[in-house]
């Protein structure tokens, strides 16, 4: 990657994933326009790119790829610039299911989920476990995803929920299956993944190729903390209602982009440029913009 580059942090605004409900903040959006509406926002306070996952207007789960190539269009109509990253975590544990979104809107960039984990959301204060599913991500799909991804021109971001997914990939890696460079993203918080801590972040820094762009993300309030952790050691940061709906005095988040607002300014206190989204592109190598 360029040296000009070297300053500039990625902000990636999740705009809502297979969890939160309008029920927890009615700014979480269900619909083409809301999601189209809540992404043009997040570009214009400071995000380089949006992570999607969609639902049905009524908010349900959705892998439909229509409903994908549609959300995909109304998002660039609205903010041709920004990078979308289109989720292969979209509750399906078919590999059709997670290709065909893929296949029919050709994001700029996707999730690569690098383990299977129980994939649960729990009362912390009770130590109950309040939904489970058991997230199926197989060699085999790593694999097929990374081939198909790369005939397509779309770069994978390698989702690891614990150092189990990085030894994975890694493995894959030493055959050469993605194309380089690579950005892996720390994914901690998730019940059935790896907590947040100072001490774990700094672990999968330790075994992470040192070439490869990395970030965090973060489940719930704590990803505050997680996120100015990896601006400080060099790493990009990843907000939004997917992962949390608050913001740091503990309101209710606007949108997306009132934690994305939150982000530059961290950025900027700590000493670093926000990069845009043609950034994003050289320091990854993305495909060229359309």
């Amino acid at each position: 990657m360029d040296k000009k580059y070297k300053n500039k942090v990625i902000i990636t605004a999740a705009l809502v994933g297979m969890k939160t409900l309008k029920s927890q903040n009615e700014a979480v959006p269900y619909t083409i326009e809301e999601m189209a509406t809540e992404a043009e926002k997040a570009y214009n306070a400071g995000a380089a790119a949006v992570h999607i996952h969609c639902r049905t207007d009524d908010g349900e789960v959705t892998w439909d790829p229509e409903r994908y190539k549609k959300t995909f269009d109304a998002i660039k109509a609205k903010c041709h610039d920004i990078v979308i990253n289109i989720t292969t975590g979209n509750g399906s544990n078919t590999w059709e299911g997670k290709f065909a979104p893929l296949e029919r809107a050709k994001p700029e960039m996707c999730s690569l989920n690098c383990q299977s984990i129980n994939f649960c959301s729990g009362d912390f204060r009770k130590h109950e476990v309040l939904s489970e599913f058991t997230y199926e991500n197989t060699f085999e799909m790593m694999e097929e995803l990374g081939k198909r991804t790369r005939a397509l021109g779309i770069k994978p971001e390698l989702e690891l929920f614990s150092e189990n997914g990085l030894h994975n990939i890694v493995f894959l890696q030493n055959n050469g299956l993605l194309e380089e460079p690579i950005h892996a993203q720390y994914v901690f918080g998730v019940l059935g993944g790896i907590p947040y801590s100072v001490e774990n972040l700094a672990h999968f820094r330790n075994i992470t190729p040192k070439h490869w762009t990395w970030g965090v993300g973060c489940v719930a309030k704590i990803g505050f903390s997680a996120n100015l952790t990896s601006v400080a050691n060099g790493g990009h940061m990843r907000v939004g209602l997917e992962d949390n709906i608050r913001m740091p005095d503990n309101r209710l988040a606007k949108g997306s982009w009132e934690q994305v607002e939150w982000a530059v300014q961290a950025i900027k206190i700590l000493g670093k440029e926000v990069a845009t989204s043609d950034d994003m592109r050289a320091m990854l190598s993305l495909r060229p913009k359309e």
